[in-house]
């Protein structure tokens, strides 16, 4: 199972390339924003319908779209720190990321 990690994924350039992965492939995507400039899933995802695991928040029929609000430097601090954060806190079936698109920024 591959998994892609979207940095400020719910910003312009970023949410279209999850549209895009999403669309294109049958892969997960785990995108973390804080939302400061971009907006909320639920604005441009279409049929938008989503649960909660923890402070994840799982979307679309297939919950292959991951999305944790937060800042990207707390996310990787934790991530750093515990390599087996996702398996712990979450309980996700997770090895490693298949690849990062960084399109977060302070701007």
């Amino acid at each position: 199972m591959k998994i892609h990690l979207v940095s400020g994924g719910c910003g312009f350039v970023g949410r279209n390339m999850v549209k895009r992965l999403l669309k294109t492939t049958s892969d997960y995507v785990f995108v973390v924003d804080d939302l400061s400039i971009g907006r909320h899933p639920s604005q441009w995802f279409d049929g938008f319908q989503s649960e909660m695991n923890k402070d994840l928040e799982v979307i679309g029929n297939d919950k292959r779209f991951l999305f944790w609000k937060g800042d990207f430097r707390d996310f990787l601090f934790a991530f750093r720190t515990n390599p087996n954060y996702l398996q712990e806190k979450y309980n996700l079936d997770f090895e490693r990321f298949s690849d990062v698109f960084h399109f977060a920024a302070i701007v």
